[in-house]
């Protein structure tokens, strides 16, 4: 875990960005780009096997209509770190959101995000 840490906060702040439709294999194109959000340095802790991402500041401003399936990392470099699931509270995924439904003008709240080894 701590090389997926040490690999997102490479060059610099990285980000994580949210998208509609299937996540692709091994960091293959992506879909409709929701939502990037900045993630800050260092961008989380590892404890017990596990990286929690620091808290990350909401979008609320939202430019695109969508339905928010799943999100990528990406280093300051903007190189592929991993792609994860998104849910809601209760739904079991990496990425937990306020909302998956993002609509113009509205916010995406990242409620938390949690990497474990079964997901990395």
């Amino acid at each position: 875990m701590q090389t997926i840490a040490d690999h997102l906060d490479a060059n610099g702040a990285g980000q994580i960005r949210f998208y509609d439709g299937v996540m692709p294999a091994g960091g293959g194109a992506a879909g409709l780009l929701i939502s990037a959000q900045q993630l800050s340095i260092p961008s989380g802790s590892v404890v017990a096997g596990q990286l929690t991402l620091s808290p990350i500041a909401p979008n609320l401003n939202i430019g695109t209509v969508g339905v928010i399936a799943w999100a990528r990392l990406v280093n300051g470099a903007g190189e592929f770190v991993m792609d994860l699931d998104c849910g809601i509270a209760g739904d079991g995924a990496a990425i937990t959101l306020s909302t998956l439904e993002a609509t113009i003008g509205g916010a995406i709240q990242i409620l938390s995000a949690v990497i474990i080894d079964g997901n990395a």
